[in-house]
């Protein structure tokens, strides 16, 4: 398990219970409905909106300075907001997929869409759900390697109801990756499980469509859509409590494709210090040099330094002018 000493209390309560789990029940084949065998999903459930109730009656306390000294900084309250509680985070996030998706259509002709599930009997959740992510990592080297342009794609992050992770993973630029026996042995060998799915799509003047035929759960839709609709379902207050408790992220891409959200720009310098209650504050440990930074005055010494280094900076003597030079030899050296 993940070093879980900076982690709230309600996601280290959360993992503790995923990791005595196998899993949260099992499909029925005849009436196709999935039994839950136990109440962990709903406990995971009711820890994350815990720990969004109590986030939203706290603000983060920020320190501010335009020069870096924290004798003359000021302190700034803000909301305590997340990509679970944001709605213009999440907009972004939104607006960020469908551009990145529109970038590739300006670069690419064809592609393959590829379904990548966790192993059936693989032990408990934390270790299956760990052990797909280095199965990805893994899995994506070897693309990056194999391929003449590299690797470009999207992929989008969904759990099934047993509380196991799967990818759902577009590659740009090909029509075809290997055979898909050798493709299912490589990715059992890095710890993935047997199931795969892959289908090849193409650009149309409408957009992305399937070349054949498409997977059962996309129906009519087509590529991009079908996608989305898990980028959907995983921001919604529900379905983010796995995403929450995992620590994973909706959806990625290769960093040559992938269009981020506008940041917008800031004067000074900032510093993140502590969350504000009605109980108190609590001090950020996690990722917190910068504040240890400011406060110890380092940021301005830094600077400082900068600028007495350009003043001790011996300056190179100016030559004359060639006409004062001519002028002199005319004058002493008649």
């Amino acid at each position: 398990m993940e070093d879980l000493k900076n982690t709230n209390p309600e996601r280290w309560k959360a993992l503790h219970k995923l990791s005595r789990c196998n899993g949260f029940g099992y499909m029925d084949r005849e009436t196709k409905e999935f039994i839950y065998t136990n109440n962990i999903y709903f406990e995971v459930i009711e820890g994350f909106s815990e720990y969004i109730s109590r986030i939203t009656t706290e603000n983060i306390e920020m320190v501010h300075s335009m020069d870096g000294n924290p004798v003359f900084s000021s302190t700034v309250h803000l909301p305590y907001k997340t990509r679970f509680t944001s709605v213009i985070r999440q907009e972004e996030n939104k607006q960020a997929y469908w551009a990145t998706w529109d970038y590739a259509n300006r670069r690419h002709l064809k592609g393959v869409f590829l379904t990548l599930t966790a192993p059936s009997h693989a032990g408990d959740l934390v270790t299956v759900n760990n052990q797909m992510r280095e199965a990805w990592d893994k899995l994506r080297d070897l693309l990056n390697s194999k391929l003449a342009r590299g690797l470009t794609y999207i992929k989008v992050n969904e759990f099934q109801k047993n509380g196991r992770l799967h990818f759902h993973l577009v590659i740009f630029g090909i029509n075809w990756v290997m055979p898909i026996h050798l493709l299912k042995k490589v990715w059992v060998s890095y710890g993935g499980g047997k199931v795969m799915n892959i289908c090849a799509i193409t650009r149309t003047k409408e957009g992305w469509t399937w070349a054949r035929k498409p997977p059962k759960e996309a129906g009519v839709q087509a590529p991009a859509g079908f996608l989305s609709d898990y980028l959907e379902k995983s921001m919604s207050p529900r379905s983010g409590a796995l995403y929450w408790a995992f620590n994973i992220q909706f959806w990625s891409a290769s960093r040559d494709i992938k269009q981020s959200p506008e940041k917008h720009e800031t004067k000074g310098f900032w510093a993140r210090v502590s969350v504000v209650s009605k109980k108190g504050k609590r001090l950020f440990q996690k990722n917190n040099d910068k504040a240890k930074a400011f406060f110890a005055g380092a940021l301005l010494q830094t600077r400082k330094e900068s600028d007495s280094k350009s003043r001790n900076k011996p300056k190179e003597k100016e030559k004359p002018l060639a006409s004062f030079r001519r002028a002199c030899e005319l004058i002493y050296n008649p």
